[in-house]
């Protein structure tokens, strides 16, 4: 089978930009855990709970420490 026709899923990635959207993101990250993909999420210094939540569903985050567009 060609290349570009093969997608498997230990391949994929999805990227998910949040910023104090725990709620959405909860619904999200879950449905994604549940199709077995990879998962990791941006979290832009949310003060939401979002990276406790993270860490406790031991789903992969990458941590921006200052808010970049809101400058919190």
């Amino acid at each position: 089978m060609p290349r570009g026709n093969n997608l498997e899923k230990n391949k994929i990635i999805i990227l998910i930009p949040s910023h104090n959207e725990i709620r959405t993101l909860k619904k999200i990250c879950l449905e994604i855990k549940k199709l077995r993909l990879k998962l990791l999420v941006i979290d832009d210094a949310s003060n939401d709970g979002t990276l406790q939540w993270l860490k406790k569903k031991k789903i992969n985050f990458f941590k921006i420490k200052k808010n970049k567009v809101n400058k919190n």
